[in-house]
């Protein structure tokens, strides 16, 4: 199993650490982190807290109508 260490870019400090059962090896490519198993490929794609936040509201509420702090989002579910 690998064990993936998330770091801030503000004060490269650990923040996180995710566990990956059945990873392989991991790489970066053009920007992006891949990792893999036997039988898959995955990248890890950086979410931005607000769309983080603002889904988690979307799944809880069930609305599209989503405020973060002074700014009233719409969100296209697609």
């Amino acid at each position: 199993m690998l064990e993936y260490v998330i770091c801030s870019i503000l004060d490269q400090q650990q923040k996180q650490t995710i566990p990956f059962s059945g990873g392989r090896c991991m790489g970066e490519f053009d920007g992006r982190v891949f990792v893999a198993t036997s039988r898959d490929v995955y990248y890890l794609l950086a979410v931005p807290i607000e769309k983080q936040v603002c889904r988690y509201l979307v799944l809880c509420l069930g609305t599209t109508d989503v405020h973060f702090g002074n700014l009233q989002i719409l969100l296209l579910l697609s």
